[in-house]
């Protein structure tokens, strides 16, 4: 199997708290390994794979952080696997699945609260996917080998985008989001002629060149300027609420993508590994499914696209996948010099395609779907999006279900996706941080749905209409000018070898639009006029 072996050390969760018929939970922490075939079908989908440094046995080999909670009576289970995908780190099941007072953002270790998820018996694991999460602060990531040419690293160019938020001189090359600093990519040359920074005053505003002997790779150091390949340091200051972008030629080219393999590798291992190979779960399990929330979710459909839900021996290693508020983007992962948490308009998270179904984007002339892999395989995993009205006005998301010029709803392939009616907030606690929300009511009836989902048959399919025509009732509601969901831009190429090399757009914008109405009884409001 291509997870080798696992490094566990178990204790007691939440001190042996007993979560209703499932009884008290283990919590199992440690890494897993794998040694991934390069020149397998399923994983070259994988960027620069061929360019990683084999192993004796000639697989590519890495490790993942991992956190595993189980019954402790694996009997008392309901022998469903949860892959709870990280989000920058950080476990996202649990947390919203369950009830628990507001608190600081966590480690990557699960939190109870109130064990709806652990009553009902289910087995979860969280595995590190993302190359460059911080180190030493709890979080679950990803190590993995570097891509290498002629025996050396690889090098290319990159654009790294901030918009600071106070005034500073000096700014790491690294996205901050959600409280989580991530690891840069160094400058490969410190006094790189061909390096450029510019500033914008908004995202497609005309951007002013700032000369190259006005700023540097460094930082700022109790009153010094430090050389630094991981900063770059502006005299003038850097001005809160200004876009700027620096443009270089970065060193060291992590392989991105395997944190899809490790995710599908250990689903698999879990699901079908025996005793004598060190699965903690051997037999014990029937079903998986991953759900992921936001940059999460972005992964799951992302890994939808890629077909990494088949394992190494083409099983299903993952039944069904929920993207909760992912919108109609992707990730950076599986992208040379990919920077996953990167959301700025000109990010390769933004590209075709959006949909299941396949589609035609006249800008480029590509034809694809995220299910084209499984319509060439025949195996599919049961799909079920969920979003709010932030992803439909910042992310995307009528592309989910629309046609590319807003017009009209495109059908799900085969009823295997289910696009339940969005509109509730996409965060919750919000208002009211020591109480319920209904949108983790909602949340938790569309996670049974799914559960539910994963026995053997067809799918149901959800259809919210979300573009209307005119003069039917429920007219389309476009972005207004100025929140377009979804513009092409010239951007910077990031360089280098396979088709996910670069970062670049073209063409007119992408219609976006939001729901139409929809009746009590379920029906669109121009299906019930018409009745």
């Amino acid at each position: 199997m291509a997870l080798t072996r696992l490094e566990l050390t178990a204790r007691p969760f939440q001190e042996g708290r007993s979560f209703g018929e499932a009884g008290p939970y283990e919590e199992l922490e440690g890494r897993a390994h794998f040694a991934l075939d390069p020149g397998h079908t399923l994983n070259k989908v994988i960027t620069d794979l061929g360019l990683a440094p084999p192993g004796e046995d000639g697989r590519v080999h890495f490790s993942a952080d991992l956190v595993l909670l189980r019954p402790q009576q694996p009997a008392r289970g309901n022998r469903r696997l949860l892959i709870d995908i990280p989000n920058r780190g950080r476990t996202t099941a649990v947390r919203m699945l369950d009830i628990e007072p507001a608190e600081p953002l966590p480690t990557g270790r699960p939190v109870a609260g109130d064990g709806w998820l652990l009553q009902r018996g289910y087995t979860i694991a969280c595995c590190g996917w993302q190359h460059d999460v911080p180190l030493g602060r709890g979080l679950l990531g990803i190590s993995v080998p570097e891509a290498v040419i002629d025996g050396k690293p690889v090098e290319g160019r990159l654009m790294f985008e901030f918009q600071p938020a106070a005034p500073a001189q000096s700014v790491m090359l690294s996205s901050n989001i959600a409280e989580t600093v991530h690891r840069p990519y160094p400058a490969k040359d410190l006094e790189d002629p061909t390096a450029v920074l510019l500033v914008r005053d908004h995202a497609f505003g005309p951007a002013e060149v700032i000369g190259r002997d006005r700023w540097s790779f460094a930082r700022s150091e109790a009153g010094r300027i430090v050389p630094d390949p991981t900063h770059v340091y502006f005299a003038d200051g850097f001005e809160p609420g200004r876009r700027y972008e620096v443009v270089y030629t970065a060193v060291g080219a992590p392989l991105t993508g395997l944190g899809f393999a490790a995710t599908r590798d250990l689903a698999s291992f879990l699901r079908y590994g025996s005793v004598e190979d060190g699965n903690p779960c051997a037999g014990h399990l029937e079903h998986t499914l991953a759900f992921g929330a936001s940059q999460s979710g972005r992964f799951l459909r992302q890994l939808l696209y890629l077909g990494l839900y088949r394992d190494e021996k083409g099983r299903m290693a993952l039944d069904g996948l929920l993207p909760h508020i992912a919108g109609g983007r992707m990730t950076e992962a599986n992208w040379r010099f990919g920077q996953p948490s990167y959301l700025g308009p000109s990010s390769v998270i933004n590209l075709f395609p959006f949909s299941d179904a396949v589609q035609t984007d006249t800008a480029t002339g590509r034809t694809d779907g995220l299910q084209s892999r499984a319509n060439a395989s025949g195996k599919a995993p049961k799909m079920m999006y969920v979003n709010s009205s932030a992803e439909y006005w910042g992310s995307q998301a009528g592309l989910v279900h629309s046609a590319l010029d807003g017009g009209a709803d495109v059908v799900p392939p085969d009823k295997r996706t289910g696009l339940p009616p969005d509109g509730h907030p996409a965060c919750r606690r919000a208002f009211a941080p020591d109480r319920y929300s209904g949108c983790q009511w909602l949340q938790r009836g569309l996670f049974l749905e799914q559960h539910r989902l994963l026995a053997p048959g067809p799918g149901r399919a959800y259809q919210p209409g979300c573009m209307g025509q005119p003069g039917n009732g429920a007219p389309a509601q476009p972005l207004p000018q100025g929140a377009r969901g979804h513009s092409r831009r010239s951007g910077v190429v990031k360089g280098a070898i396979s088709e996910n090399s670069g970062r670049a757009f073209a063409g007119a914008p992408v219609a976006c639009g939001l729901p139409g109405l929809w009746d009590r009884a379920g029906r669109r409001s121009r299906d019930a006029a018409a009745a």
